[in-house]
């Protein structure tokens, strides 16, 4: 069991001490979503929806506040897809370019970290971390096959049941704009590579702060392999901002690393 060595006064004065250094990371968290508000506006235009950059920047902002007063770090999406729907006119089209983006930006997090954790040796004791991406890495490949193969979909007789659900016109809106995100893989390509540079930005903000703070052990690397799986299992609906599974995550991933 870790042993609580900070408590909020000394935290705030060890933070103190680096006012330029938490500046820099303010300044860079603030710059990571703006990237993460133009990764999903690029979306909405491949889908051939009208939102400005200014209004997708704003709503990503809005989304990322009730990121922190919902349930899991997810819930500011629906949110932010209302506000979208209502904007642009198209309801179920708007509503997925914001899942879109989500599900992009949940690939590259399992994608940083299974790059970061291939480099590292084994017997590091990141086994855990190794399981969490494994387990991700197979479900998302098994979901993104049957999206991209069609006679798939048929086989497992998924076009059967979809057929037989209510609001039929609302399905085939989203399928129309499946298809088009099928016709548009450079812009699916962009995206994930925005989320990449926009998770390493995230990861190496928390290396700055714990440095910050003299916490030894949590160097860019470690940060690199731990933060995007602890931020993964934080978007699971437990409590408000993924708090209490995001906090047993970073203790997690970050121990073998001596932190």
């Amino acid at each position: 069991r870790p042993r609580v060595a900070y408590g909020l006064a000394s935290t705030m004065r060890r933070l103190g001490e680096h006012p330029g250094q938490i500046a820099a990371v303010a300044l860079v968290l603030a710059l990571l979503v703006a990237m993460t508000a133009w990764r999903w506006h690029a979306l909405v235009v491949a889908l051939g929806l009208r939102l400005g950059r200014w209004r997708a920047l704003g709503l990503t902002w809005i989304g990322g506040f009730f990121n922190l007063a919902v349930p899991g770090s997810t819930g500011g999406d629906v949110v932010k897809a209302w506000y979208a729907a209502k904007d642009t006119g198209a309801g179920p089209r708007a509503v997925l370019t914001v899942f879109v983006d989500r599900v992009i930006g949940l690939v590259g997090l399992v994608l940083l970290a299974a790059l970061v954790l291939a480099v590292q040796p084994a017997g590091d004791g990141q086994s855990a971390a190794r399981r969490v991406v494994l387990i991700s890495g197979v479900a998302m490949l098994v979901m993104g096959i049957v999206f991209m193969v069609r006679p798939l979909r048929r086989r497992l007789g998924l076009a059967k049941l979809v057929g037989r659900l209510p609001f039929q016109h609302v399905i085939a809106e989203l399928r129309a704009g499946l298809a088009l995100y099928r016709r548009r893989p450079l812009a699916l390509a962009g995206a994930l590579g925005i989320s990449l540079v926009n998770h390493a930005g995230s990861a190496l903000a928390v290396a700055a702060l714990a440095d910050a703070l003299d916490i030894q052990g949590a160097t860019p690397a470690a940060c690199l392999a731990a933060v995007p799986l602890a931020n993964l299992l934080s978007a699971i609906p437990l409590a408000p901002g993924g708090w209490g599974v995001g906090e047993w995550a970073f203790a997690t991933f970050l121990a073998p690393h001596g932190v």
